[in-house]
């Protein structure tokens, strides 16, 4: 409040005082100008020529300023706009460095995935018996890790896949995302119990791919200088060029080490090949330097030899190499392949270091020329803004102060706005614990939460068995502590299945699966994370009592309930329905160590094969009579891939 009024009180005080000079002055002249008619004639004229010259004065500083005001402005606006442009070029021009510098690490990568696609090809097709495809394909593993972690600044946007038959149409946000996904697969073609086929390993590889380089072809193609513009249209052509032949070899790869390419491959091989051609061209004609320079690396590192022509033929043929030449000198030949083809990516590879190289020599001319032009009109506007300053000292000191005044108040808001958001974060993070995210959203906006009927869920019940001599023999503190490091345990557990956690009440704790998002797997995800959270148990082991087993106590039981916020207060997202209490019986029925069904719950996972049940008869019920109950034991191995199998198994 102080620093507002200040200035309200000094520009009210130099109001004052103007007014009081003005009195002044028609005081002054009032008293002159009755004095003038007792004074001569000859008196008269002086003081009227006296007065007259005053106002000459004002009046033609008033125009100098003027005349000297319009040029000096003119040749600031002049020097300003010359200034911005510089600045922009140079700005441009940098951010262009940095698209390519870009470009030349998300090339690196995908010619790192490219080199992994062929490999794994060659590994799958080789039956998983090439020892010496795996060591090489684990080496590779560590240097595409390497290239993927080098990509930075990740787009804000990601890199979307497109989604295909074999990935599903999601952005790659982070490079942990991505570099998860490459495990999984490398987990799958690597696993004994899953076959991978050669060609979901390569359209696997080439989405990835794909995706990278859409996203580094859509930055460079967006450039607008007609210098720069074919060369790196060219560069772009270059990189999907690589990609194409890259599936060539893995599919050559493929067709040595597994003796036969299927008429599909073989068509696909075709088509790519082709294709790959046809950029290769594409990117020739857009700048004729890449002919020569494609000429001189070709002729100096690739002496494409009749052998390598004939395995062409060979591959395009589909000859039997194995009857031909034997299995082993098969999959040796398969390497001789992978190599050579290699050595044709790499010259294309090196066609685009030169092409960077030349964009970059540009990009350097370009902010060099930018620097001296705005050195020269940087000397030239301080120049102009020293002139100008010299005649507006007056009007700049009062401009200087309202805008730290602006400035001051901006940074308490700017200030204020950051803690405010924080604190905002932190209340949306805690209301996304207390309930589900959908459910808080439409709670945020206020929008009224009915509740919802869910006609197939599956819900959860456990509590630790012996929990009250536990407590008895514990300090409150330390039954805190036990919970709460077994509880963050199973919370990370079940951060890998599809459920919801309801709540914990002491020792209790209840999640359910088919809420709020619903789900056809709710059976499967609720035994297989029973089965790990008892397993979990098993193994904990009470900080305070170390020699002190966990028994831990689990019921479940399948079908409807309904769903809603419960409370205006302190909202809770809460259960109702007999399925809710049923699956309570279930656990305090159950037995220690054991995993206690209902007959529902036992046909919802009958479905998939990879759970053992046994039954336990039929026991008493409380309030819901004699019911037929069973013991969920383990899970089994699926062996065949006929099996049923949940979305995220191998395929």
């Amino acid at each position: 409040m102080r620093e507002e009024m200040a200035p309200r009180n000094k520009v009210h005080a130099m109001n004052t005082l103007g007014c009081s000079r003005d009195d002044n002055l028609i005081t002054s002249r009032t008293t002159m100008t009755s004095s003038l008619s007792s004074r001569s004639p000859e008196k008269q004229r002086f003081y009227h020529l006296l007065r007259n010259s005053e106002s000459s004065r004002v009046l033609q500083m008033m125009k100098m300023m003027l005349i000297m005001a319009v040029p000096i402005a003119a040749l600031i606006v002049q020097s300003s706009i010359s200034v911005a442009d510089t600045v922009s070029m140079k700005a441009v021009a940098l951010e262009l460095k940095e698209i390519v510098h870009m470009d030349n690490i998300i090339g690196e990568a995908v010619s790192n995935l490219q080199k992994e696609r062929g490999l794994s090809a060659m590994y799958l097709s080789s039956n998983e018996s090439a020892d010496f495809v795996l060591v090489q394909l684990k080496k590779l593993y560590r240097e595409t890790d390497n290239t993927v972690t080098a990509i930075s600044p990740w787009p804000a946007e990601g890199f979307p896949l497109h989604g295909s038959e074999v990935l599903p149409d999601v952005a790659l946000q982070t490079n942990k995302q991505l570099a998860g996904i490459l495990q999984n697969h490398r987990e799958a073609v690597q696993s004994n119990h899953t076959r991978v086929s050669v060609e979901y390993n390569i359209k696997y590889y080439t989405d990835i791919n794909k995706a990278l380089m859409e996203k580094s072809s859509s930055k460079l193609v967006q450039v607008q200088d007609g210098r720069l513009w074919p060369l790196l249209v060219a560069k772009a052509s270059l990189l999907k060029t690589s990609d194409f032949f890259g599936i060539v070899r893995a599919l050559g790869a493929s067709y040595y080490a597994g003796c036969s390419l299927s008429t599909d491959k073989q068509v696909w091989l075709v088509e790519v090949e082709s294709r790959g051609e046809l950029m290769l061209e594409e990117a020739f004609r857009f700048d004729s330097f890449l002919v020569e320079n494609y000429n001189a690396l070709f002729a100096e590192q690739y002496p494409l030899n009749e052998t390598l022509r004939g395995m062409k033929q060979e591959i395009f043929t589909n000859e039997d190499p194995c009857v031909k030449y034997g299995a082993d000198s098969s999959l040796l030949m398969a390497d001789y392949w992978f190599y050579n083809v290699t050595k044709y990516i790499d010259i294309l590879s090196a066609m685009r270091n030169n092409v960077s190289e030349l964009i970059s020599q540009e990009l350097g001319r370009v902010v060099t020329v930018a620097q001296t032009e705005l050195i020269t009109y940087i000397i030239l506007s301080i120049f102009v803004t020293v002139l100008s300053l010299s005649l507006g000292t007056y009007y700049t000191i009062n401009i200087y102060k309202m805008i730290s005044s602006l400035t001051n108040y901006g940074k308490k808001i700017s200030d204020q706005t950051r803690q405010l958001s924080q604190e905002k974060k932190k209340s949306e993070a805690l209301l996304y614990q207390m309930m589900p995210k959908s459910v808080a959203e439409q709670l945020k906006f206020k929008k009224s939460v009915e509740a919802e009927l869910f006609e197939d869920v599956t819900i959860y019940f456990s509590d630790i068995v012996g929990f009250t001599k536990l407590s008895a023999t514990s300090t409150p503190m330390q039954v805190v502590n036990f919970l709460n490091e077994l509880y963050s345990k199973f919370d990370e557990c079940i951060d890998l299945y599809d459920v919801y956690k309801v709540e914990t009440i002491g020792d209790a704790y209840m999640v359910v699966s088919g809420l709020p998002d619903k789900t056809d797997l709710h059976a499967w995800e609720i035994g297989s994370m029973s089965l790990d959270l008892l397993e979990e148990a098993t193994n904990f082991r009470i900080p305070h009592l170390p020699d002190e087993r966990l028994q831990l106590r689990i019921g479940v039981h399948t079908g409807s309930c309904v769903a809603g916020v419960v409370g205006l207060k302190m909202p809770r997202y809460c259960l109702f329905g007999d399925t809710v209490n049923t699956a309570s019986r279930m656990e305090s029925t159950g037995q220690a160590l054991q995993i206690h069904i209902s007959k529902d719950s036992k046909e919802a996972m009958e479905k998939y094969p990879i759970f053992e049940i046994i039954p336990r008869g039929r026991i008493r019920v409380k309030g819901k009579g004699d019911m037929e109950t069973y013991w969920l034991q383990r899970s089994i191995e699926v062996a065949s891939s006929t099996e049923i199998h949940h979305v995220e198994w191998a395929t």
